[in-house]
Protein backbone atom coordinates (compact mmCIF):
# COMPACT_ATOMS: atom_id res chain seq x y z
CA UNK A 1 0.00 0.00 0.00
CA UNK A 2 1.36 3.47 -0.91
CA UNK A 3 2.18 5.70 2.02
CA UNK A 4 4.84 8.58 3.06
CA UNK A 5 8.22 7.55 4.48
CA UNK A 6 8.22 7.82 8.34
CA UNK A 7 11.77 7.69 8.62
CA UNK A 8 12.90 10.79 6.34
CA UNK A 9 12.52 14.03 7.67
CA UNK A 10 14.27 17.08 5.49
CA UNK A 11 15.32 19.66 7.96
CA UNK A 12 12.94 22.55 7.38
CA UNK A 13 10.19 20.59 5.85
CA UNK A 14 6.57 19.19 7.58
CA UNK A 15 6.08 16.27 8.91
CA UNK A 16 4.86 14.28 5.88
CA UNK A 17 3.09 11.26 7.58
CA UNK A 18 1.42 13.46 9.86
CA UNK A 19 -0.22 15.23 6.93
CA UNK A 20 -4.44 16.03 6.98
CA UNK A 21 -6.13 13.82 4.82
CA UNK A 22 -9.68 15.90 3.66
CA UNK A 23 -12.42 13.41 3.96
CA UNK A 24 -13.66 12.48 0.29
CA UNK A 25 -15.46 10.25 -1.63
CA UNK A 26 -13.48 9.30 -4.19
CA UNK A 27 -16.83 7.99 -6.15
CA UNK A 28 -18.07 11.17 -5.82
CA UNK A 29 -15.26 13.48 -7.10
CA UNK A 30 -14.86 11.29 -9.66
CA UNK A 31 -16.20 12.66 -13.85
CA UNK A 32 -15.42 12.20 -17.54
CA UNK A 33 -13.16 14.67 -18.02
CA UNK A 34 -11.98 15.86 -21.43
CA UNK A 35 -8.71 15.42 -20.30
CA UNK A 36 -8.78 11.76 -20.91
CA UNK A 37 -10.85 11.45 -24.26
CA UNK A 38 -7.75 14.84 -25.35
CA UNK A 39 -5.01 12.49 -24.42
CA UNK A 40 -6.38 9.45 -26.17
CA UNK A 41 -6.99 11.31 -29.33
CA UNK A 42 -3.19 13.08 -28.84
CA UNK A 43 -1.82 10.13 -28.92
CA UNK A 44 -3.81 8.47 -31.90
CA UNK A 45 -2.67 11.61 -33.55
CA UNK A 46 0.89 10.82 -32.97
CA UNK A 47 0.98 6.57 -33.77
CA UNK A 48 -0.87 7.98 -37.17
CA UNK A 49 2.03 10.58 -37.84
CA UNK A 50 4.67 8.38 -37.26
CA UNK A 51 3.14 5.35 -39.50
CA UNK A 52 2.73 8.23 -42.32
CA UNK A 53 6.25 9.48 -41.91
CA UNK A 54 7.78 6.15 -42.20
CA UNK A 55 5.46 5.46 -45.44
CA UNK A 56 6.68 8.67 -46.80
CA UNK A 57 10.58 8.31 -46.13
CA UNK A 58 10.29 4.30 -47.54
CA UNK A 59 8.25 5.68 -51.08
CA UNK A 60 11.02 8.38 -51.43
CA UNK A 61 13.95 6.17 -51.05
CA UNK A 62 16.60 5.52 -54.14
CA UNK A 63 16.42 2.19 -55.67
CA UNK A 64 20.11 1.68 -54.81
CA UNK A 65 19.41 2.15 -50.70
CA UNK A 66 18.50 -0.33 -48.97
CA UNK A 67 14.69 -1.75 -49.26
CA UNK A 68 12.89 -0.80 -46.14
CA UNK A 69 12.73 -2.46 -43.16
CA UNK A 70 10.80 -5.75 -43.23
CA UNK A 71 7.16 -5.16 -41.10
CA UNK A 72 8.31 -7.02 -38.03
CA UNK A 73 10.93 -4.12 -37.43
CA UNK A 74 8.36 -1.41 -38.52
CA UNK A 75 6.02 -2.68 -36.02
CA UNK A 76 8.86 -2.04 -33.39
CA UNK A 77 7.93 2.10 -34.04
CA UNK A 78 4.65 1.01 -31.83
CA UNK A 79 5.91 -0.34 -29.02
CA UNK A 80 5.70 2.97 -27.26
CA UNK A 81 1.90 3.13 -27.51
CA UNK A 82 1.72 -0.63 -26.69
CA UNK A 83 3.51 -0.40 -23.72
CA UNK A 84 2.18 2.75 -22.43
CA UNK A 85 -1.60 1.14 -22.67
CA UNK A 86 -1.70 -0.83 -19.79
CA UNK A 87 0.53 2.27 -17.66
CA UNK A 88 -2.32 4.77 -18.98
CA UNK A 89 -5.46 2.89 -18.27
CA UNK A 90 -4.15 1.62 -14.52
CA UNK A 91 -2.74 5.23 -13.61
CA UNK A 92 -3.01 7.89 -16.12
CA UNK A 93 -7.04 7.67 -16.94
CA UNK A 94 -8.16 7.84 -13.25
CA UNK A 95 -5.79 10.47 -12.72
CA UNK A 96 -6.45 12.86 -15.55
CA UNK A 97 -10.43 12.17 -14.59
CA UNK A 98 -9.90 13.15 -10.80
CA UNK A 99 -11.23 16.39 -10.15
CA UNK A 100 -10.11 17.24 -6.40
CA UNK A 101 -7.83 20.27 -5.80
CA UNK A 102 -5.47 17.43 -3.71
CA UNK A 103 -4.64 14.32 -5.18
CA UNK A 104 -5.52 12.77 -1.61
CA UNK A 105 -3.93 9.97 0.23
CA UNK A 106 -6.61 7.13 -0.46
CA UNK A 107 -6.43 8.36 -4.40
CA UNK A 108 -2.64 7.08 -4.11
CA UNK A 109 -3.52 3.99 -2.00
CA UNK A 110 -6.34 2.82 -4.38
CA UNK A 111 -3.65 3.12 -7.14
CA UNK A 112 -0.48 1.68 -5.25
CA UNK A 113 1.26 5.24 -5.78
CA UNK A 114 4.07 5.65 -3.28
CA UNK A 115 4.35 9.28 -2.33
CA UNK A 116 7.88 9.87 -0.75
CA UNK A 117 10.13 13.33 0.12
CA UNK A 118 11.83 15.48 -2.05
CA UNK A 119 14.85 17.72 -0.57
CA UNK A 120 13.51 21.58 -2.35
CA UNK A 121 17.37 22.26 -1.69
CA UNK A 122 19.33 19.61 -2.54
CA UNK A 123 16.82 17.33 -4.66
CA UNK A 124 17.34 14.32 -2.53
CA UNK A 125 15.21 11.21 -2.14
CA UNK A 126 15.56 8.07 -0.31
CA UNK A 127 18.40 5.94 -1.28
CA UNK A 128 16.32 3.22 -2.15
CA UNK A 129 14.52 5.89 -5.02
CA UNK A 130 16.78 6.77 -8.30
CA UNK A 131 17.47 10.83 -8.10
CA UNK A 132 16.76 12.24 -11.87
CA UNK A 133 16.96 15.79 -11.07
CA UNK A 134 20.05 17.72 -9.65
CA UNK A 135 19.11 21.03 -9.04
CA UNK A 136 21.69 23.70 -10.36
CA UNK A 137 23.91 25.45 -7.91
CA UNK A 138 22.87 28.26 -5.78
CA UNK A 139 26.17 29.76 -6.10
CA UNK A 140 26.76 29.38 -9.77
CA UNK A 141 22.96 30.70 -10.53
CA UNK A 142 23.58 33.81 -8.67
CA UNK A 143 27.06 34.20 -10.55
CA UNK A 144 25.25 34.20 -14.03
CA UNK A 145 22.37 36.55 -13.35
CA UNK A 146 23.20 39.40 -10.84
CA UNK A 147 25.12 40.27 -7.65
CA UNK A 148 22.69 39.80 -5.16
CA UNK A 149 24.42 40.43 -2.00
CA UNK A 150 23.07 44.33 -1.62
CA UNK A 151 20.13 45.92 -0.31
CA UNK A 152 18.97 46.92 -3.34
CA UNK A 153 19.25 43.95 -5.48
CA UNK A 154 16.82 42.19 -2.82
CA UNK A 155 14.43 45.08 -2.88
CA UNK A 156 14.03 45.12 -6.61
CA UNK A 157 13.77 41.43 -6.47
CA UNK A 158 11.03 41.83 -3.92
CA UNK A 159 9.33 44.95 -6.14
CA UNK A 160 9.70 42.99 -9.54
CA UNK A 161 8.48 39.60 -8.22
CA UNK A 162 5.65 41.41 -5.94
CA UNK A 163 6.13 39.79 -2.29
CA UNK A 164 7.43 42.48 -0.62
CA UNK A 165 5.56 43.40 2.58
CA UNK A 166 2.93 45.85 1.19
CA UNK A 167 2.37 43.72 -1.67
CA UNK A 168 -1.99 42.78 -2.37
CA UNK A 169 -2.43 40.67 -5.79
CA UNK A 170 -5.99 39.29 -6.34
CA UNK A 171 -5.67 35.77 -5.53
CA UNK A 172 -3.35 33.13 -5.21
CA UNK A 173 -3.46 32.61 -8.77
CA UNK A 174 -2.17 36.10 -9.64
CA UNK A 175 0.25 36.14 -7.62
CA UNK A 176 1.60 32.91 -8.67
CA UNK A 177 1.73 34.49 -12.36
CA UNK A 178 3.37 37.30 -11.33
CA UNK A 179 6.21 35.44 -10.29
CA UNK A 180 6.65 33.63 -12.84
CA UNK A 181 6.46 36.54 -15.44
CA UNK A 182 8.22 38.97 -13.27
CA UNK A 183 10.65 36.61 -11.90
CA UNK A 184 11.37 33.43 -13.58
CA UNK A 185 10.74 34.88 -17.31
CA UNK A 186 13.25 38.22 -16.17
CA UNK A 187 15.56 36.65 -14.10
CA UNK A 188 16.67 33.66 -16.25
CA UNK A 189 17.08 35.65 -19.00
CA UNK A 190 20.22 37.50 -19.89
CA UNK A 191 18.49 40.87 -20.39
CA UNK A 192 15.67 42.94 -20.75
CA UNK A 193 13.08 40.84 -22.43
CA UNK A 194 12.25 41.95 -25.74
CA UNK A 195 9.26 39.01 -25.74
CA UNK A 196 5.69 39.38 -24.68
CA UNK A 197 5.26 36.15 -24.15
CA UNK A 198 6.54 35.82 -20.43
CA UNK A 199 9.31 33.23 -21.15
CA UNK A 200 12.64 32.86 -20.27
CA UNK A 201 15.21 33.76 -22.62
CA UNK A 202 17.48 31.46 -21.85
CA UNK A 203 21.21 31.78 -23.03
CA UNK A 204 22.48 28.24 -25.32
CA UNK A 205 25.80 28.30 -23.74
CA UNK A 206 24.89 28.52 -20.27
CA UNK A 207 22.01 26.15 -20.61
CA UNK A 208 20.49 23.21 -22.34
CA UNK A 209 17.21 23.74 -21.33
CA UNK A 210 14.97 25.42 -23.91
CA UNK A 211 11.50 26.40 -22.81
CA UNK A 212 8.07 26.95 -24.78
CA UNK A 213 4.73 27.84 -24.73
CA UNK A 214 3.60 24.49 -23.36
CA UNK A 215 1.18 24.42 -26.43
CA UNK A 216 -1.07 21.62 -24.53
CA UNK A 217 -4.27 23.93 -24.08
CA UNK A 218 -5.70 21.02 -21.65
CA UNK A 219 -3.44 21.80 -18.96
CA UNK A 220 -5.40 24.64 -17.95
CA UNK A 221 -8.34 24.69 -15.89
CA UNK A 222 -10.91 27.73 -15.53
CA UNK A 223 -14.23 27.90 -13.48
CA UNK A 224 -16.25 30.73 -13.99
CA UNK A 225 -14.52 34.61 -14.66
CA UNK A 226 -11.23 32.70 -12.90
CA UNK A 227 -8.83 30.18 -14.14
CA UNK A 228 -8.47 27.45 -10.94
CA UNK A 229 -4.44 26.10 -12.10
CA UNK A 230 -2.36 26.49 -15.68
CA UNK A 231 1.29 25.36 -16.79
CA UNK A 232 2.86 28.22 -17.86
CA UNK A 233 6.19 26.31 -19.29
CA UNK A 234 7.55 23.29 -20.43
CA UNK A 235 11.21 22.98 -20.27
CA UNK A 236 13.12 20.55 -22.66
CA UNK A 237 16.79 19.44 -22.31
CA UNK A 238 18.60 20.10 -25.90
CA UNK A 239 21.41 18.54 -27.90
CA UNK A 240 25.08 20.38 -27.18
CA UNK A 241 24.40 22.18 -30.42
CA UNK A 242 21.02 23.03 -29.94
CA UNK A 243 19.50 21.47 -32.69
CA UNK A 244 16.91 19.18 -31.46
CA UNK A 245 15.45 17.77 -27.53
CA UNK A 246 18.60 15.31 -26.70
CA UNK A 247 16.74 11.89 -27.23
CA UNK A 248 18.74 10.61 -24.77
CA UNK A 249 17.31 12.13 -22.06
CA UNK A 250 13.17 12.16 -21.62
CA UNK A 251 13.55 14.47 -18.53
CA UNK A 252 11.13 17.51 -18.39
CA UNK A 253 10.30 20.18 -16.21
CA UNK A 254 7.39 22.79 -16.17
CA UNK A 255 6.01 25.42 -13.69
CA UNK A 256 2.13 25.22 -12.62
CA UNK A 257 0.69 28.36 -10.89
CA UNK A 258 -2.43 27.19 -9.10
CA UNK A 259 -5.09 29.23 -7.09
CA UNK A 260 -5.36 26.31 -4.51
CA UNK A 261 -2.76 26.80 -1.81
CA UNK A 262 -0.44 24.14 -1.15
CA UNK A 263 -0.99 21.58 1.48
CA UNK A 264 1.81 19.42 3.24
CA UNK A 265 1.76 16.24 2.56
CA UNK A 266 -0.68 16.50 0.00
CA UNK A 267 -0.06 16.81 -3.89
CA UNK A 268 -2.13 19.38 -5.82
CA UNK A 269 -3.99 17.70 -8.17
CA UNK A 270 -3.00 20.40 -11.15
CA UNK A 271 0.92 19.45 -10.86
CA UNK A 272 -0.07 15.47 -10.88
CA UNK A 273 -2.24 16.28 -13.74
CA UNK A 274 0.53 18.07 -15.55
CA UNK A 275 3.54 15.70 -14.42
CA UNK A 276 1.04 12.77 -16.06
CA UNK A 277 0.11 14.68 -19.30
CA UNK A 278 3.77 15.88 -19.74
CA UNK A 279 5.41 11.84 -18.71
CA UNK A 280 2.70 10.16 -20.82
CA UNK A 281 3.36 12.56 -23.73
CA UNK A 282 6.96 11.67 -23.85
CA UNK A 283 6.89 8.08 -23.50
CA UNK A 284 4.09 8.10 -26.73
CA UNK A 285 7.09 10.03 -28.80
CA UNK A 286 10.13 7.63 -27.13
CA UNK A 287 10.19 6.29 -30.96
CA UNK A 288 14.00 6.35 -31.32
CA UNK A 289 15.38 4.58 -27.61
CA UNK A 290 12.79 3.27 -26.20
CA UNK A 291 13.30 4.54 -22.59
CA UNK A 292 11.77 2.74 -19.59
CA UNK A 293 11.59 5.43 -17.47
CA UNK A 294 10.18 9.48 -17.83
CA UNK A 295 10.54 12.04 -14.77
CA UNK A 296 8.88 15.10 -15.14
CA UNK A 297 9.66 18.07 -12.12
CA UNK A 298 6.55 20.29 -11.94
CA UNK A 299 7.75 23.61 -9.61
CA UNK A 300 4.37 24.57 -8.31
CA UNK A 301 3.64 27.96 -7.01
CA UNK A 302 0.30 29.05 -5.39
CA UNK A 303 0.28 32.94 -4.00
CA UNK A 304 3.46 33.09 -2.63
CA UNK A 305 4.51 29.58 -1.83
CA UNK A 306 6.48 27.13 -3.67
CA UNK A 307 7.52 23.11 -3.94
CA UNK A 308 8.66 20.53 -6.21
CA UNK A 309 6.58 17.90 -7.41
CA UNK A 310 7.94 14.92 -9.59
CA UNK A 311 6.12 12.22 -11.38
CA UNK A 312 8.41 8.83 -12.69
CA UNK A 313 6.72 6.54 -14.53
CA UNK A 314 8.59 3.45 -14.80
CA UNK A 315 7.59 0.86 -17.85
CA UNK A 316 9.77 -1.61 -16.85
CA UNK A 317 8.23 -1.93 -13.54
CA UNK A 318 4.65 -0.71 -14.38
CA UNK A 319 5.30 1.75 -11.73
CA UNK A 320 4.73 5.34 -10.70
CA UNK A 321 5.74 7.35 -8.00
CA UNK A 322 5.31 10.75 -7.30
CA UNK A 323 8.45 12.66 -4.95
CA UNK A 324 6.61 15.90 -2.79
CA UNK A 325 9.34 18.19 -1.38
CA UNK A 326 9.03 20.53 1.40
CA UNK A 327 6.85 24.06 1.27
CA UNK A 328 8.59 27.35 1.06
CA UNK A 329 7.90 30.65 1.48
CA UNK A 330 9.24 33.53 -0.60
CA UNK A 331 8.54 35.70 2.02
CA UNK A 332 9.42 34.22 5.45
CA UNK A 333 12.82 33.52 6.75
CA UNK A 334 14.97 31.37 7.27
CA UNK A 335 14.29 30.49 3.29
CA UNK A 336 12.66 33.72 2.54
CA UNK A 337 14.09 36.02 0.25
CA UNK A 338 16.60 35.76 -1.88
CA UNK A 339 17.89 33.06 -1.16
CA UNK A 340 15.01 30.85 -1.51
CA UNK A 341 14.20 32.14 -5.08
CA UNK A 342 17.67 31.05 -6.10
CA UNK A 343 17.02 27.52 -4.90
CA UNK A 344 13.30 27.84 -6.46
CA UNK A 345 15.59 29.07 -9.93
CA UNK A 346 17.65 26.56 -9.63
CA UNK A 347 15.04 23.49 -10.54
CA UNK A 348 14.88 25.53 -13.91
CA UNK A 349 18.52 24.61 -15.09
CA UNK A 350 18.97 21.51 -13.72
CA UNK A 351 21.00 18.44 -14.38
CA UNK A 352 18.82 15.59 -16.12
CA UNK A 353 20.42 12.34 -14.27
CA UNK A 354 19.95 9.03 -13.97
CA UNK A 355 19.67 5.61 -15.93
CA UNK A 356 16.34 5.58 -17.98
CA UNK A 357 17.16 3.69 -21.15
CA UNK A 358 15.88 0.73 -22.12
CA UNK A 359 18.16 -2.45 -22.20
Amino acid sequence: MAQWHPDLHFEGSPVLRNAVVPERNFQDIMTTYPLVSELDAFLELEANADANMASVRASEMPATNPPPPPPSQQEQLREPFRRLLPVYHHYVAPILEFEGAYFTHAMMNGLNIPCVPLDFITGDVLSSYVKYFQPMSKELLNDRILDSKTDDHVREYKERVGIHANSVHENNYAQAMSIWENGVAQFLSPGPSENHNHLPDLQPNLTRWRVVNNGYTQLHRREGNGTNWSAEGIFNYYTNDGAGPDETRPHVVAFVADQAPLKDGLPSTSAVQTAFWLAGTAAAQDFRHNHNVFPVTVVCCSGHKVRVLQVVIDFLRRAIEIRLSQIIDLRDPPFGDWTAFLHFLCWFHPDPIGETAAF
